[in-house]
């Protein structure tokens, strides 16, 4: 699935310049016990419990993911349909009012824009919005690595694989540009890995 970075969403007359928001960032997974998925090492460095935040919206957080940036991703549960997701959220207590304001209205923007990409190498938005605790975007959680991590870790693909990923790649990034949005940073850490070919 490809958990987009920095894309943008073009305007219907399609002028690169008029491009106004971001999609998906990349997402890191996890599972502990209970979960359907298969329990991660707790000593993975991206793997960070919750400092206070308990919960966003209605989804009631685990533990903290990943981060970069002005953004964190967090394991969670959304109560009302019993299913894992993945949390992104802004760390914007630091900005000043039309900072904050301008990323929580950037943030809402990519929710909009990703919401309309149904694809099964393109990761699944659930919902989004805005509580006391900040702007959120609930979305698919996923089980792997992001082939930055993949590669440190030694994992070489042979031709074959690569094609096939790239070709993957390609159709995704083909099926959102046709429908407005464009990926504007494409590169290893924003390419998430479900397995060895997905």
């Amino acid at each position: 699935a490809i958990p987009s970075a920095a894309p943008a969403l073009a305007d219907d007359a399609g002028n690169d310049a008029s491009f106004a928001a971001t999609v998906v960032e990349e997402l890191f997974v996890d599972a502990e016990e209970g979960d359907s998925l298969p329990a991660v090492d707790s000593s993975d460095d991206a793997l960070q419990l919750l400092p206070t935040l308990s919960h966003v919206g209605r989804y009631l957080l685990k533990h903290q993911l990943g981060s970069g940036g002005l953004g964190a991703v967090y394991a969670a549960l959304d109560p009302l349909l019993s299913r894992q997701v993945a949390v992104k959220m802004l760390h914007v207590a630091d900005l000043d009012t039309a900072e904050r304001s301008v990323l929580e209205s950037q943030l809402l923007a990519e929710a909009r824009a990703a919401a309309g990409l149904a694809h099964p190498n393109i990761v699944t938005m659930y919902d989004a919005g805005l509580a006391p605790e900040g702007v959120y975007i609930a979305m698919e959680r996923l089980q792997g690595k992001d082939v930055r991590q993949l590669l440190a870790d030694g994992w070489r693909p042979d031709a074959v694989q690569a094609a096939r990923i790239a070709k993957r790649l390609a159709d995704a990034l083909a099926y959102a540009h046709a429908k407005g949005v464009v990926h504007c940073d494409i590169k290893p850490a924003n390419i998430f890995m479900v397995g060895r070919t997905q």
